[in-house]
C-alpha cells in the first residue's frame, strides 16, 4: 500500500510540474515568448515612438497621439478632446515632453497588459463600438521592432497621453520652447 501511495504521489506532482510548464507558464509568461500578447514592454526596453488613433461613436472618446523620440528629444503631436474642461477639440504639433514625462509614458507601457487588435470577420460592421488601433515600436538592445495592440481598453495610458496632450495640469503641462 505504502508503494502505490508513493508511486501516486510521484505521479500528481509529475503531472503537477508538467501542466505548469506547458500550460500556465505559456500563458502567464509576461515576456511575450509563447504568448504574443503579454506585455511586450518590459524592463530595459526604451521607447522609440506610440502612434494611437481611435475613432468611436461617441466624439468625446476619438483621439490620435504621436510620440516620437528622435536623438534624445521627446514629443508629442495629436488631438483629442478636453473632457475635464472646455470640451472643445486640443490639437498639438510637436510639443516637447520632459525625460520625466517620457519615462512615466515608459512605466505605463510596462505596468499595464495590451490586447490584440480585432479582427472582425469579413463583411462584419460594428456601428457603435471603436476602432483604436495602437502602435508601439520599442528599443530592446540592438533590435527595435514595432507591436500592434487594440487600444480600446487602455484606460491608464489614454487618460496620461490626455494629460500630457491638453496640459491638464502643472505637472503634465509641456515644456514652453525658449
Amino acid at each position: 500500500m505504502i508503494v502505490i501511495l508513493i508511486a501516486g504521489v510521484v505521479v500528481g506532482i509529475t503531472i503537477s510540474g508538467l501542466y505548469k510548464h506547458f500550460v500556465t507558464d505559456r500563458i502567464m509568461d509576461g515576456g511575450g515568448m509563447e504568448n504574443e500578447f503579454a506585455n511586450a514592454f518590459r524592463d530595459g526596453d526604451t521607447l522609440k515612438s506610440i502612434r494611437w488613433s481611435q475613432n468611436a461613436s461617441n466624439y468625446d472618446d476619438c483621439f490620435h497621439f504621436n510620440l516620437e523620440e528622435t536623438d534624445g528629444a521627446y514629443t508629442i503631436s495629436g488631438w483629442c478632446i478636453d473632457t475635464e474642461g472646455s470640451r472643445e477639440r486640443v490639437e498639438r504639433t510637436d510639443a516637447p515632453l520632459t525625460p520625466e514625462q517620457w519615462a512615466e509614458v515608459e512605466a505605463c507601457l510596462r505596468e499595464n497588459w495590451h490586447q490584440p487588435p480585432t479582427a472582425l470577420p469579413e463583411g462584419v460592421l460594428v456601428l457603435d463600438g471603436a476602432e483604436s488601433y495602437l502602435y508601439i515600436t520599442s528599443q530592446r538592445e540592438d533590435e527595435i521592432f514595432t507591436a500592434e495592440y487594440n487600444g480600446e481598453y487602455e484606460d491608464a495610458l489614454r487618460t496620461l497621453l490626455r494629460e500630457l496632450l491638453i496640459g491638464a495640469s502643472a505637472e503634465y503641462a509641456p515644456a514652453e520652447e525658449e
